[in-house]
């Protein structure tokens, strides 16, 4: 059985794809057909142009967050791009080796102003005052530059040995253009029929023992705040599924979710899918959830328009492996970093609802910032 990152190491220079959960991992190298799609409908151009292709080719590939061209950093990543690779390996048992060393920080900068963050939180807050939203999702941008060009397949590799239980990925469309990450939200699976997925909202850190690590997590519980800004992912997710499916099963109350560094409230959600219905028209009708966008959709996508500075690129999208038959599996492309030579992109993002507070939306963005800069940079 190949090593997978024997396997990325050897085509150093080509473009690589690699996406792993659940132990196991899938590999590509070089592009032997590419699927490039745009603007609104960019998930049903997709679904059309896979649906001639042999049903159980294994396509890697993502979205962008919102359909726009891409921007300076984001120039090698389309608003929707599938690619079947020249060679595909997987599923590969995941066996990580010894990490690479961390990358020394040569400098990091905070893209986003923190007086302008608050700015931006008070508006929205106002908003949703007057009625106009009801949540919204506000993101922030770090850029760090590493003592040394950063290697993606070493990226990828102590993302693994780091978050095992996460959805790992590595995507490198053009060389020296990589997009790597280590996401804990599934946007949905897709196999026989039956549809999966998590509204995963609402956040808190992680205690120094595990007297303090239970109690924040019954504070999290027991949050007003928290467990609104997660019942509307779960109500709006529901909604979106129920005209595709013909039966959809979700708890009444949420779990717990810990991760390193933080844990979050969440819930599964479970559906069978209407015949004809597959992964990308699910897909299309589910992002952005309101854990990454809002509610109502279309002001909190104009409000994020209107108030984040920095195109988010892949950042907060569908990212995975898509089969012409309707099956595969997309994340959502959080704690993720985007990497050219020496320099990385960092996202986080903080629902805003009534009761939100800047400084405490700021500090949770920090925590999540550093489930990719603890593990990647020293």
């Amino acid at each position: 059985m190949p090593n997978i990152f024997d396997l990325l190491n050897s085509a150093a220079g080509s473009p690589r794809w690699a996406f792993a959960f659940q132990g196991q991992a899938w590999a590509g190298i070089g592009k032997r057909a590419v699927i490039v799609s745009q603007g609104e409908s960019r998930f049903e151009e997709t679904a059309a142009a896979l649906a001639s292709r042999s049903p159980n080719e294994i396509w890697f590939g993502g979205f962008a967050f919102a359909p726009t061209p891409p921007s300076p950093p984001w120039e090698n990543f389309p608003e929707g791009f599938l690619v079947l690779a020249e060679k595909v390996h997987g599923p590969i048992p995941i066996a990580p080796p010894k990490p690479p060393q961390r990358w020394q920080i040569a400098e990091s900068v905070d893209e986003t102003p923190r007086d302008e963050w608050t700015q931006a939180v008070n508006e929205a807050l106002s908003e949703i005052e007057s009625g106009v939203l009801e949540k919204v999702v506000l993101a922030r941008r770090r850029r760090i530059r590493a003592a040394a060009s950063i290697d993606p397949v070493g990226a990828f590799a102590l993302l693994l040995a780091a978050h095992p239980e996460a959805y790992v990925f590595l995507f490198e469309p053009e060389a020296g253009a990589a997009f790597v990450g280590a996401t804990p939200e599934l946007l949905l699976s897709v196999s026989g029929g039956q549809l999966r997925t998590t509204a995963l909202a609402g956040s808190a850190p992680r205690g120094s023992s595990n007297a303090e690590d239970h109690f924040l997590g019954m504070k999290l519980l027991a949050s007003p705040k928290n467990r609104r800004e997660h019942a509307i992912v779960v109500e709006e997710i529901r909604a979106a599924l129920q005209p595709l499916t013909v039966a959809l099963a979700a708890p009444q109350t949420p779990n717990i979710r810990r991760l390193p560094g933080i844990q979050h409230l969440e819930t599964p959600i479970r559906a069978a899918l209407r015949p004809g219905v597959g992964l990308l028209q699910a897909a299309a009708a589910l992002h952005p959830t309101p854990a990454l966008g809002g509610r109502p959709r279309s002001a909190a996508l104009r409000f994020i328009t209107e108030h984040e500075p920095q195109s988010r690129g892949w950042y907060a999208a569908p990212i995975g492996i898509v089969r012409p038959s309707g099956e595969g599996t997309l994340a959502v492309a959080i704690r993720s970093a985007l990497l050219k030579g020496e320099l990385a992109w960092l996202y986080a993002g903080a629902g805003i609802v009534s009761g939100s507070i800047p400084e405490e939306e700021w500090e949770e963005t920090a925590l999540k910032f550093r489930a990719v800069e603890e593990t990647l940079f020293l």
